[in-house]
């Protein structure tokens, strides 16, 4: 691994940090096979605000801004990769412009996690395949989320929006279903194309997870999903009345849609596969002379 673009760790009494002396720091790494990575910082200014970007090669994959003379939770983002050679790149802004305050960055830190053979797409009955959004390369895509990171145990996503869309470009979606928690009451409303098919309720101590059937939804290609964090509302109370709501407080796990990816049969296909079945076998007892010989009628 290279550093670029940062001091040596220094000491402020408490925690070690780097000063950034570029408009962007880099990290360049080797990945030894296909692996999830993730990088880890956390920005502080006394005097203004400072945002900063983060791409993998030349990929834009979060954007936070940490308040002037706050210390706000720190960023987690990261990907799949090939195996080969590859660069993190945080920019550093401050009201657009390069930061000339002094800037100092905690957590520094690159993570590898093998890919333990995490699929996009896997068999999920005749002709139907279950698409997962946490992994390598999947037709799935979701708006209105912070980017994917490990938490130790799962892939997760924030929620940074109120309401978050799960979409597909091609398939026949037959249902869908994630998990959703927040540490306070919250509720989640899932709709398609505009029709409400699932509310749940749920708090710190319990989480939700929507399924939806998407039966009679042909041409649904995206889910909207709308998450109310309830302040100050328990989970009992939330399903009446008004409440006080906000967003970014939830986070998204475990997203996945069964889509029809071959039709099946129709019956005059199945008859007529049939059909020829049995004139190759005919033929083959024939060729093989395994035909029953016919008898030959006394003169």
């Amino acid at each position: 691994m290279t550093l670029t673009g940062l001091s040596a760790p220094q000491f402020d009494g408490a925690n070690f940090f780097r000063t950034p002396n570029a408009p962007s720091s880099t990290i360049d790494f080797m990945a030894q096979g296909e692996r999830f990575v993730q990088l880890e910082y956390q920005l502080y200014s006394p005097t203004e605000n400072v945002t900063g970007t983060l791409e993998l090669d030349g990929r834009m994959l979060d954007q936070t801004t940490f308040p002037a003379g706050q210390f706000i939770s720190h960023v987690q983002a990261g990907a799949f990769v090939s195996a080969g050679a590859h660069r993190f790149t945080l920019d550093y802004r401050c009201r657009d412009q390069p930061c000339a305050a002094p800037i100092s960055q905690y957590w520094t830190r690159l993570g590898q996690l093998p890919s333990q053979g995490v699929t996009a797409r896997q068999d999920a009955g005749l002709g139907v395949e279950r698409w997962w959004l946490n992994a390598p390369d999947s037709p799935l895509e979701v708006t209105g989320t912070g980017p994917l990171f490990f938490d130790g145990t799962s892939f997760v996503r924030r929620l940074t929006d109120q309401s978050f869309t799960l979409s597909w470009t091609t398939g026949e979606a037959l249902n869908a279903s994630m998990w959703v928690y927040a540490p306070q009451p919250f509720r989640v409303t899932t709709r398609a194309g505009g029709e409400v098919l699932d509310v749940q309720n749920g708090n710190k101590s319990q989480g939700v997870s929507p399924t939806v059937s998407l039966m009679g939804q042909e041409k649904a290609q995206s889910l909207t999903v709308q998450v109310d964090c309830l302040k100050g509302v328990s989970a009992g109370k939330a399903k009446t009345g008004p409440a006080e709501t906000g967003s970014g407080c939830a986070f998204l796990y475990s997203p996945q849609v069964a889509v029809v990816t071959a039709l099946p049969a129709t019956a005059a296909q199945t008859g007529e596969a049939a059909l020829a079945a049995l004139l190759v076998i005919t033929g083959l007892w024939r060729w093989l002379g395994l035909a029953p010989a016919r008898r030959v009628a006394a003169g």
